[in-house]
């Protein structure tokens, strides 16, 4: 709608290095001038369990 390219990557606990990586290679290719890259991880308490 704005004209902004916007990507959205979901790569459980890769998400943030996903999106630093894409960002990277956005800027060295020269598509972009400016990036911003954002991750997150939503875990519950306590160890991981298999499951």
């Amino acid at each position: 709608m704005t004209g902004i390219p916007v990507i959205n990557v979901n790569n459980n606990c890769a998400t943030g290095s996903s999106a630093l990586f894409l960002a990277r290679q956005a800027v060295q290719s020269g598509a972009v001038d400016c990036v911003l890259a954002v991750g997150f991880e939503f875990m519950g308490p306590g160890a991981l369990k298999s499951a």
